[in-house]
């Protein structure tokens, strides 16, 4: 484990892109794997900076659609296998 999240964001935050990319996760397996590798503060704290990234990256045009498209807070019963929906997976 690279430690906590309040102690070494930046090395968190590339365990957790690592996995990501390594077990292809659906909403439920990020979902669980947020819950195991964050305390609540901590959870917060990274869907917070996770949302303003996403919200300056549709202001600047690198991203299009609304905040809660890209990077909702609830299950969005995206079906992984649709490729519109597999394209919001990366």
């Amino acid at each position: 484990m690279p430690g906590t999240y309040q102690e070494d964001p930046d090395k968190m935050a590339k365990a957790f892109e690592m996995m990501i990319k390594l077990q292809d996760p659906d909403w439920k397996h990020i979902d669980a794997i947020l819950e195991m590798l964050f305390d609540s503060t901590e959870r917060e704290m990274v869907v917070k900076t996770s949302r303003w990234f996403v919200e300056e990256q549709i202001l600047t045009g690198n991203l299009s659609g609304t905040l809660d498209f890209n990077l909702p807070t609830v299950d969005p019963k995206w079906d992984r296998y649709v490729p519109m929906f597999r394209e919001r997976f990366k």
